[in-house]
């Protein structure tokens, strides 16, 4: 979306290729430009004091996945919730995972290499590996 907010446009950034500096954490080079008004672009994540984040899709995607467990759930059906990498310093995750997996009895697999503590209610997986580790470990036992 636009840095800059000239449009609440959002698109795909599928071809783009930032460049960031391993140490400095800065990108540089060619960066993303809006397509409107050829300002600089950014993520269409939501940041802290965040006034300009465009949350229609976000919304969208939340009212889908509402719908979905709803129905999975009306026709008896049973989930699992696979968390990956979510920390506690900010556990908005974590709080979306337990919550699913108590409104559904589901099984909550938590992986993470430092923060796998799981709740102790209901039934859990905690995995202290890093994401591709523990996938695949995980798709070798099926």
């Amino acid at each position: 979306q636009c840095l800059y907010g000239c449009s609440w446009d959002i698109w795909d950034a599928n071809g783009e290729d930032v460049t960031v500096n391993p140490v400095t954490l800065r990108a540089y080079g060619n960066l993303p430009r809006c397509p409107n008004c050829s300002q600089l672009a950014r993520p269409n994540v939501l940041l802290f004091n965040d006034w300009r984040w465009q949350h229609t899709r976000s919304e969208a995607q939340e009212r889908r996945l509402e719908g979905w467990l709803g129905d999975v759930l009306e026709k008896g059906g049973k989930i699992a919730v696979i968390e990956i990498g979510a920390g506690r310093a900010i556990p908005t995750v974590r709080l979306l995972s337990e919550r699913v997996a108590d409104a559904a009895a589901a099984t909550l697999v938590r992986i993470n290499p430092r923060d796998c503590v799981a709740p102790m209610r209901g039934v859990c997986a905690s995995i202290p590996l890093g994401s591709l580790d523990a996938l695949t470990r995980i798709a070798a036992l099926l």
